[in-house]
């Protein structure tokens, strides 16, 4: 990897399964000992010893995460999904490609409601290959009927993500966390053009990028596991919030 790195955060989403606390604030902005999600998730990338550019997509009540991000006092820039509650994730993605041209940079591609370890996003940082999908090992049993997850090959390249349902042999549950080169975001961004235009722009990033899986346009991975005393939380709905909460207090 390079020395400049470019962040694109993902926080347009409105957050419907959070009930209440949904309807007040986005769920990034959801607390958890006394600081934000969206606050942890920075701070975990501040470790990262690379000079970093700040990209987000935003929509849902906008506004508040705009005062969060000045509060951490980080220097980023910004643009709307003005249509967040009729589009999906893949299109909060596809409109960050204009920052693209000026930033020829490694990319992490990085949603704003997870809670995780720091050594995630190391294993990430670490691997050797140019593309990765992050991934964590949970209990089968832990992960959502409906959470998505990936299928790899033994030397860990990516050939299927898809959604856990009743099937239960696959590699690891998709942690929203992923790193891509310079070239391999161009291409993707490309993709995207055709893309929408033939299955419109109400879907996840995941679909996307199992379908350029699928047509081998580029070649995909994911890092080796974690140790299991380490986390990662996603945080969609009140339960959700409440077991991150519980499990800090457990760390303190």
């Amino acid at each position: 990897m390079g020395k400049r790195l470019n962040v694109f955060i993902l926080a347009a989403g409105r957050g419907l399964r959070m009930g209440k606390l949904g309807k007040e604030i986005p769920k990034s902005l959801a607390n958890i000992n006394n600081s934000t999600i969206l606050s942890k998730i920075l701070q975990r990338l501040d470790k990262v010893k690379k000079k970093k550019k700040y990209f987000f997509v935003l929509g849902y009540k906008y506004k508040k995460i705009l005062g969060e991000l000045k509060n951490n006092k980080i220097k980023f820039n910004y643009t709307l999904n003005k249509n967040y509650s009729k589009t999906g994730s893949a299109y909060s993605w596809y409109l960050l490609r204009k920052y693209l041209p000026k930033n020829k940079n490694d990319t992490i591609l990085i949603h704003a409601d997870i809670y995780f370890h720091y050594s995630h996003l190391d294993k990430i940082f670490s691997s050797k290959k140019e593309n990765i999908i992050g991934s964590v090992k949970k209990l089968k049993k832990n992960t959502k009927r409906k959470g998505w997850v990936l299928d790899a090959s033994k030397d860990l390249q990516v050939t299927r993500l898809r959604q856990k349902k009743n099937y239960l042999g696959y590699y690891g549950e998709i942690s929203c966390i992923n790193r891509f080169s310079y070239k391999s975001m161009k291409k993707i961004f490309n993709f995207m053009n055709y893309y929408f235009l033939k299955n419109g722009k109400d879907f996840t990033w995941e679909i996307l990028l199992n379908d350029i899986v699928r047509n081998k346009i580029l070649k995909i991975y994911t890092n080796k596991n974690f140790k299991k005393k380490n986390f990662w939380f996603n945080v969609n709905k009140p339960d959700d919030l409440i077991k991150v909460r519980t499990f800090v207090k457990t760390i303190r």
